[in-house]
């Protein structure tokens, strides 16, 4: 059995995405207790502190792992068997057709980008983006979870996941829309994790979280924000799943978000699915439509048709992601 250590470099919503390998080679996980959010997430989690935990790099040494895998943020490891993987976790609908941000440095640094589909092998290409390129597909999707049974079952259940851009999100533009939609289904706000760090977005946030109902809920993901999530009885908070959207994805009858890598999960559930842009306006007969579908559908509100719609089989690649990863590291690490 290879044994894999994971580096974790910074941030939760990474974890989720290392986890299937994780569970499947029962490895163990390096975090720095400088790192004291992620620390204690790590400790208090029933999921995460079955595998070993180490937190000085002596005890890493000391595991003599296979591999140890690392993600984004530190542009070094120094231990010989480490290999620095870019996960590109999901399909990321630009305004123009494949568009993508990563300038030349940045993808040299890694020894391993990991894409989701060939859509994102394209991107790179078309853009004369050179580097190590596979397509794993989506390595957290391997582990699909039980559904979460947040409100009864009497109404259908709408997910909004408004995601961030620095130049402002949809939760703006959709208040009215999201306050209306209350009114006729259960409605639960999952907002991406730095969507606050827009000042507009996050009044738009407190605002709501200020104003829930029994209807109307915010999942609470931001320590930022805890003075207001405590002021509410509504407010949601999983502190046990909060490395990954796919239960609360798995919970609703039909999504709403801004182009986001979680479209990308809600195609795995096969879950009805509309795509907003700043300018959408959410009627009831969209939603009405877009809440009976059986199938998943993109729906995207893009001025070019070339990405209007695309399926599951095109986006995602349907072989053992966690096995390529770990099958591409070893021949790294072997040369």
């Amino acid at each position: 059995m290879i044994k894999i250590l994971y580096y974790c470099n910074w941030n939760i919503s990474q974890l989720s995405y290392f986890y299937p390998i994780l569970s499947k080679y029962k490895g163990a996980l390096y975090c720095s207790n400088n790192l004291v959010e992620t620390a204690i997430f790590l400790k208090n989690s029933k999921k995460y502190n079955q595998y070993h935990i180490f937190n000085e790099i002596i005890e890493c040494i000391r595991y003599s792992p296979d591999i140890i895998i690392y993600t984004q943020y530190p542009d070094f490891v120094n231990i010989p068997c480490a290999v620095h993987v870019m996960i590109d976790h999901g399909p990321d609908f630009k305004k123009e057709a494949y568009s993508y941000t990563y300038n030349d440095s940045i993808i040299q640094k890694y020894d391993l980008i990991a894409c989701s589909g060939q859509y994102d092998i394209d991107s790179y290409a078309l853009n004369n983006k050179k580097g190590n390129f596979i397509v794993c597909g989506c390595l957290k999707t391997e582990i699909i979870p039980e559904r979460i049974n947040i409100f009864p079952n009497d109404k259908k259940i709408i997910l909004y996941a408004p995601s961030w851009h620095n130049n402002g999100c949809s939760i703006s533009k959709l208040y009215d829309d999201i306050k209306k939609l209350s009114l006729g289904y259960y409605v639960f706000i999952l907002p991406h994790c730095l969507l606050i760090k827009n000042e507009d977005d996050k009044n738009v946030l407190i605002k709501l979280i200020r104003e829930q109902t029994e209807n109307l809920r915010v999942i609470f993901r931001h320590k930022e924000l805890e003075t207001y999530f405590r002021q509410n009885i509504y407010s949601l908070y999983f502190d046990e799943i909060v490395d990954c959207c796919f239960p609360f994805i798995h919970a609703a009858d039909f999504v709403i978000t801004d182009m986001s890598s979680l479209i990308g999960e809600v195609l795995i559930l096969n879950k009805p699915l509309y795509i907003t842009s700043e300018k959408c306006k959410l009627t009831d007969k969209i939603i009405e439509e877009r809440i009976n579908v059986d199938k998943t559908i993109i729906n995207i509100d893009l001025p070019h048709n070339s990405l209007r719609s695309y399926d599951k089989e095109y986006i995602f690649a349907n072989i053992e992601s966690t096995a390529l990863i770990i099958s591409e590291s070893m021949k790294l690490f072997r040369r």
